[in-house]
């Protein structure tokens, strides 16, 4: 099996879809990849090469992970990409940027399968493309890196993109400072991204709330104007017993993915009154609300379920894989047997989103 990942030899800003893509590796006993560059028009000579070839017998499948549609061109850019394996599958992340589906696609058809990360990108992605598509969602590794520990020294963390209000890290640690809130901006990326997942979650377990706020509330030339949708960066956070605080996401599938405490909603982008709803949220912090997050990740947001559900597609039941999902359901049993939240019992886990 080959797992062919968009950028991977320039990981900045997708830290935690390599991360995944090197997991996916080795839980499928696989070999991981980047692939040619993805811009620019195919010629025609290309996609007459891309037509042509049977799928060899007994060839092995591909996983295709795609940062954004334009990425599902690494497998037919690669010599002989169609015919050199058997069931080929795609996963795009940035799913909501489906007008850029390239029209390549829809002609060539290389793939059997598309799984994207939005489920209300589900429907104009089977129609763009031609290809059956069901929706599976971002995750993180809550199982390697989560954490739930009661000290936490940071009351308030800011990770990755915010409104203009909350952006500079100089005036929200003063602003905090004078409500008697600790705060710790934006942590250095680190280029390897085993290391930046590492480095990063650490500074979660640190933190009692996360700021994060819904691209709709936080626009950026990088994102959607209108299109919700989650991040990993809520994902890390909580699987590391952080609360986001800023401004949920909403879209379909996200209240299947998040719980009521797993945000803290700030009111907007205006920083003096998200400060007066944090102060409160901080006074009133206790540890099992790590804990809850924590529980919580394992059972909804684990890569791992999400690798599981491709397994199934693939019919394929590699032991590494098998081996870490048993782990994973065991840390899962720990945690709800020690719990004494009764609303962490009963709550199914998200090891099967098909069909959508």
């Amino acid at each position: 099996m080959l797992v062919l990942c968009g950028g991977y030899d320039n990981p900045r800003g997708y830290c935690s879809i390599h991360h995944l893509a090197n997991l996916a590796a080795r839980l499928f006993e696989a070999s991981v990849t980047g692939g040619d560059e993805t811009s620019g028009r195919m010629g025609y000579g290309e996609l007459a090469r891309g037509l042509l070839g049977r799928r060899a017998r007994n060839a092995g499948p591909c996983l295709v992970i795609c940062r954004a549609p334009a990425d599902m061109r690494l497998l037919v850019r690669k010599p002989h990409g169609r015919s050199r394996f058997g069931a080929t599958v795609a996963w795009i992340i940035d799913s909501f940027a489906w007008e850029a589906i390239p029209r390549s696609i829809r002609l060539l058809r290389p793939f059997d399968h598309i799984f994207v990360a939005g489920l209300a990108d589900v429907e104009e992605t089977r129609r763009r493309t031609g290809i059956p598509t069901s929706w599976l969602p971002i995750g993180t590794d809550a199982l390697e890196y989560g954490d739930d520990r009661a000290d936490r020294p940071v009351d308030v963390l800011r990770i990755g993109r915010q409104p203009a209000e909350w952006n500079d890290d100089q005036v929200s640690e003063a602003a905090c400072r004078s409500r008697g809130l600790s705060f710790h901006g934006r942590p250095p990326f680190a280029t390897n991204p085993r290391d930046n997942q590492i480095a990063l979650h650490r500074h979660c377990a640190d933190a009692k709330f996360c700021l994060a706020f819904s691209n709709t509330v936080a626009p950026a030339a990088y994102n959607h104007p209108t299109r919700a949708y989650l991040t990993p960066r809520w994902a890390d956070a909580l699987a590391s017993g952080a609360t986001t605080a800023g401004a949920r996401p909403e879209a379909p599938g996200i209240d299947q993915l998040l719980w009521p405490e797993a945000t803290l909603e700030l009111g907007g982008i205006d920083r003096e009154r998200g400060l007066d709803i944090l102060v409160e949220a901080v006074r009133d912090w206790r540890p099992e609300r790590a804990e809850r997050n924590r529980l919580m990740a394992l059972k909804r947001l684990d890569w791992r379920w999400r690798l599981g559900e491709i397994a199934k597609f693939l019919n394929l039941s590699p032991p590494p894989l098998l081996e870490e999902l048993d782990r994973l359901r065991a840390a899962i049993a720990d945690r709800s047997e020690s719990t004494a939240a009764g609303s962490t019992r009963g709550v199914e886990t998200l090891d099967s989103v098909g069909g959508t």
